[in-house]
């Protein structure tokens, strides 16, 4: 079979992008501190798997009741338990902190965490391929869809966390991929696209409970497009085999992902439902200038999505959504519900989870990070206004493609910018819906919920004070970075152990709230724009 040399282009921009993508992500996976909740999620998938791997209910059980929070037993674990198995294992104790009190050092967690990074942004790089994938099939062009791609990459925040936050990203992940075995289900309609899609769901599902949201989806966009298609009956009964197949499959496999379902399987699912649906959660938590600890405004979602996007990602969506829900209204043709399945598709996969936590008040917290899932079929719209865009500019320019150019560079400008500027800190980007400069942010939004800058602010202290055993304060809690530190750097840190410390840190995770310092001097600090993310004291007794 002769080779297309028509496909020569393609094939060799997409390999060249993806190698840059994974070079660049493999340079930099060590410049990422370890977040907060990166420890729990370690034990929380030593114990899974330990049940997985046909250990005991009673042990099971008792190591469940020697967490602080119990329930996380009834959280999905599959991505947990990937990760323990495939990163070194370490001494399960010492890998949690004691009240908050760190005198170290423990042994191989710098190994374990960045394997563990490395596994994470792994995965979520083969979600941004099938991203790709999904944007070439919906919009029938294969660089539409690598620019998908790319504004799925240039998305600071979710660019940040594809290294080191262990739920958020691997079910953003799960979720294109099952988005991707959809769409080929509904294309070919036979068993091994159905136990394909099963498979997909069921990992979602098993990465975080929400997931199954697309298992509606699936069954309604089904029978949509045999209903379009004027399929006879025999159709519709050959579609409800397949989607039983489809059911078994995924039931199977979530209950098999999911060792607290070893017994009570519907019991403690319906428990694990509604702990997600309504995690109690009652931390400080600035938004829009308030503590809105313990509750969720109904526009939670929405304006975090709006302030934390690229502003070119959000004109493109107005104009997407827009296009689309006008094209909807005036016609009637079952044409053009055909055509335009796959996109109605990927607006219900970006709405409905967005709508279901309004209606159900569920609790979110730190940046929306619970709906980032949402954000990739997001920007499917928003690549639909890019299209809708440049069948416009091709219409009244004749240098469209200048016009093309110009508005991606002044797009995509600034949040290149900031995440080169201030890499390791992506996590901390807003566009200017948020404030005009950083600091009117400061006192709007929470900033660094996860305390990222407390690994600089350790390595900093490390290297300019040769005392050997430093006792550093942290007002924001114990840093997990110190787990990435050699075990030698380990062992010199006393931290939140001594009522006067040599050191006192202030990330400002709450801001404006937390006590004011004195007695000291600052000795080091990280700025973003006009504001301190980051701030060291040295104490005056020392």
């Amino acid at each position: 079979m002769a080779f297309d040399k028509k496909k020569l282009i393609p094939i060799t921009t997409v390999s060249l992008f993806f190698f840059a993508y994974l070079f660049v992500g493999y340079r930099i996976y060590r410049d990422y501190g370890v977040s907060t909740d990166e420890p729990t999620d370690y034990i929380r998938g030593l114990v899974d798997y330990q049940r997985f791997m046909g250990g005991s209910l009673a042990q099971f059980q008792a190591d469940c009741a020697k967490m602080q929070n119990e329930d996380v037993c009834y959280y999905p674990a599959f991505f947990s338990m990937v990760l323990y198995r495939l990163a070194p294992y370490g001494d399960g104790g010492p890998i949690l902190l004691d009240k908050g009190i760190w005198y170290g050092p423990s042994i191989n967690t710098q190994k374990i965490y960045f394997q563990r990074h490395k596994l994470t942004f792994a995965f979520f790089a083969l979600s941004v391929f099938v991203f790709f994938l999904i944007g070439k099939k919906i919009l029938k062009d294969w660089k539409i869809g690598l620019l998908g791609a790319l504004f799925l990459i240039i998305s600071p925040r979710i660019f940040s966390y594809s290294f080191y936050n262990p739920k958020d990203i691997p079910v953003l992940s799960a979720y294109i991929i099952s988005i991707y075995t959809l769409l080929l289900f509904l294309a070919k309609k036979n068993i091994f696209m159905a136990v394909l899609h099963g498979i997909a769901t069921a990992v979602v599902c098993s990465i975080r409970t929400p997931g199954l949201i697309i298992v509606p989806i699936t069954i309604f966009f089904y029978f949509f497009d045999l209903f379009l298609s004027k399929e006879v009956w025999k159709g519709y009964l050959r579609a409800a085999a397949l989607l039983l197949s489809f059911l078994i499959v995924s039931a199977g496999l979530v209950y098999w992902f999911t060792p607290i379902l070893y017994t009570d399987p519907i019991g403690n699912y319906i428990k694990t439902f509604n702990i997600m649906k309504q995690y109690p959660w009652s931390g400080y938590h600035t938004y829009l200038g308030q503590n809105i600890a313990n509750q969720t405004p109904w526009h939670y979602s929405i304006v975090w999505f709006s302030i934390s996007s690229p502003i070119l990602y959000l004109l493109l969506f107005i104009i997407g959504f827009g296009t689309l829900i006008i094209n909807s209204v005036k016609t009637r043709l079952r044409a053009h519900y055909q055509s335009m399945r796959d996109l109605y598709l990927a607006v219900a996969c970006a709405i409905l989870p967005i709508a279901a936590v309004i209606v159900e008040k569920s609790i979110l917290y730190t940046d929306n990070r619970q709906m980032y899932y949402c954000y990739p079929p997001l920007l499917l719209i928003s690549l639909y206004g890019f299209v809708k865009l440049l069948d416009i500019l091709k219409k009244k320019f004749v240098r469209w493609q200048l016009w093309v150019g110009v508005i991606l560079v002044l797009g995509l400008a600034y949040p290149v910018y900031f995440m080169v500027r201030y890499h390791p800190y992506e996590n901390f980007y807003f566009n200017f819906l948020a404030g005009s400069k950083m600091s009117i942010v400061k006192g709007r939004f929470t900033l660094d919920s996860w305390m990222m800058t407390s690994k600089d602010a350790l390595e900093y202290i490390l290297k300019t004070d040769h005392t050997k055993y430093i006792t550093v304060n942290f007002i924001d809690g114990t840093p997990r970075s110190v787990f990435l530190l050699p075990e030698a750097d380990q062992a010199r840190l006393i931290i939140n152990k001594e009522d006067q410390p040599m050191y006192i840190v202030d990330g400002y995770r709450y801001f404006p709230t937390e006590k004011k310092i004195t007695g000291g001097s600052i000795y080091y600090s990280i700025k973003i724009g006009d504001t301190d993310i980051l701030t060291i004291y040295k104490m005056d007794v020392y």
